[in-house]
């Protein structure tokens, strides 16, 4: 006999799994915005091949990503480039 634990934790499985079956059947379009303190590049290669990975599995067609480094305030971040390359990512997406 299960335990309460195992049932509830079969029965999220099998919910996330349907969620994400009829996510990805509907081929969604995305675009990633990340914005960090530092300028690692380190860092946003692993975030942005992270980001890669979940849009390759969940069948998305990415649409442009924006690494905004630099930006560990919104002072900071207004004063960025990266506020109009992100303007403009915006205004390409159809």
């Amino acid at each position: 006999m299960k335990s309460l634990k195992q049932e509830t934790s079969l029965l999220c499985g099998e919910v996330v799994h349907s969620f994400t079956m009829e996510l990805s059947s509907m081929h969604k379009k995305t675009a990633f915005i990340c914005a960090a303190w530092n300028s690692s590049q380190g860092i946003m290669d692993a975030v942005k091949m992270h980001y890669e990975a979940l849009v390759d599995y969940m069948h998305f067609q990415d649409v442009g990503s924006i690494l905004a480094t630099g930006c560990g305030t919104p002072s900071m971040t207004l004063r960025s480039p990266f506020m109009e390359k992100a303007y403009q990512l915006g205004k390409s997406i159809q």
